[in-house]
Formats: structure tokens, C-alpha cells, sequence
């Protein structure tokens, strides 16, 4: 890394594919939409293949055609239904087969002894993304917890760094957005900030070099070296 973790001062960590195993969950949610709507169930890793981008992209990924049918407003209809089915059944069923990745306690908990502020910046709906972190144990570490809601865009824009940025007093240069996805490198590069791949997640780290990520770490201990 070009700038020590000892110089930042803040670290904005994304959810699903960095902090937490969600995908088994998130394609249970998925699974009951489709068994909703009379489809066949998909396995993790064609759910994967959608995650990331927001609940509205993965509802259209994997309702693929069959969503595509009829009118404009027709397939907003079965979108939009969707979206409602999901969300209550994510709900009721937040962290079943969710679990944290090695050591992502520990380092959180080592981490704040070092005067960094820690926040979450995901496309996971709020709510769910807030009970996901309680579930598993993390909630309290944080001091800031964004998922996807009206006041800020989606990933890869950069508004929601750029409003945590100004929230704890952090320059882009003191910042670090630490994610396994491309909306997540892009949206750190967009905003400045310094940007840390995590290669456990949806992407490899051959591509998270690609996109123009500073670092990809191998596993969340490699935050601490």
C-alpha cells in the first residue's frame, strides 16, 4: 500500500462478498420469488452473478426473460413485485446461512482501538443490510451503516462516500473503500479515495487490479500487515 493504514482515517467496507458470506441466504430469498411466480429454483452461483448492484438489478437478472414479457409497465409490475416478495422473506430470514469471513471480528475490533472510524456502504436495501450486520454480530463496530435508500444513489456513484467522508471529517486521500466488487472499486475511484480489493469475493483479483483498485488483499488479516 502507498499509504499506511496507520495514516487513514477512514474505512468504508462493503457487505455481501467483503465483510459477510450472504450469498446462500440471498439466494434463498430468491429462490422463494421464484417459487412465488411458478420458476425454477438457481444455484448460489448463478445468483451471484447478479449480486451487487442492488435488489431492482438482481430481481431483473434472475427473473430474466420471463420478467421481459409484456409491456414496459407490465414487467415494472412483476419487478416491483418481486422486490416485496424478497425484501419480507429476507426480513423474516436475515442471516440463516450468513456468516462472517475469518477474522472480520477481530480486525473490526482491533481497528477502532486505533481511532479510524468504520462504516458500511452497500446496495443491499437498508433495512435488510442493517439486520444482516446485527445478525451476524458486527452492527456495533460500525459507526456508520449505508445501504441502498431514497437519499443516496447506488454503487458505483459516490455520493454516499462523499457524504461519509464529510460525516467524519476524512479527506479522500485518508479514506479507503474496501469492497469485492466493481461498483465498489468504482465508486472509491470516483470519490478519490484509496481503494482496497478483497479477493473472496465476486470478483478475482486479476479484475479488481484491472479496474484500477490500489491493493487487493487475500484475506481481512492482511488490513492489520
Amino acid at each position: 500500500m502507498d499509504m499506511k493504514l496507520n495514516q487513514s482515517r477512514l474505512l468504508v467496507f462493503d457487505l455481501d462478498g467483503t465483510l459477510v458470506d450472504t450469498f446462500e441466504d440471498i439466494t434463498l430469498a430468491v429462490n422463494h420469488v421464484l417459487g412465488q411466480f411458478g420458476l425454477s429454483p438457481k444455484h448460489v452461483e448463478e445468483v451471484k452473478e447478479h449480486v451487487g448492484n442492488g435488489v431492482r438489478e438482481l430481481m431483473t437478472g434472475v427473473l430474466g426473460e420471463w420478467a421481459g414479457k409484456g409491456t414496459s409497465s407490465d414487467r415494472d409490475h412483476q419487478i416491483d413485485k418481486a422486490i416485496e416478495i424478497w425484501r419480507r422473506y429476507y426480513l423474516a430470514h436475515p442471516a440463516q446461512r450468513s456468516r462472517l469471513y475469518p477474522d472480520v471480528k477481530k480486525v473490526l475490533e482491533i481497528l477502532r482501538t486505533r481511532s479510524l472510524r468504520l462504516a458500511v456502504f452497500s446496495n443491499k436495501m437498508q433495512e435488510i443490510t442493517e439486520k444482516v450486520l446485527e445478525e451476524v454480530g458486527i452492527l456495533s463496530l460500525l459507526d456508520c451503516v449505508l445501504g441502498e435508500n431514497a437519499h443516496f444513489p447506488r454503487k458505483p456513484a459516490a455520493e454516499g462516500l462523499k457524504f461519509l467522508m464529510k460525516k467524519f471529517d476524512a479527506a479522500p486521500g485518508t479514506t479507503w473503500m474496501v469492497g469485492d466488487g466493481e461498483a465498489d472499486v468504482l465508486a472509491g475511484l470516483a470519490a478519490g479515495c484509496r481503494v482496497c480489493g478483497v479477493s473472496w469475493g465476486v470478483l478475482p483479483r486479476k479484475r479488481l487490479m484491472e479496474l484500477g483498485a490500489h491493493v487487493v488483499i487475500d484475506s481481512f488479516a492482511d488490513l492489520l500487515t
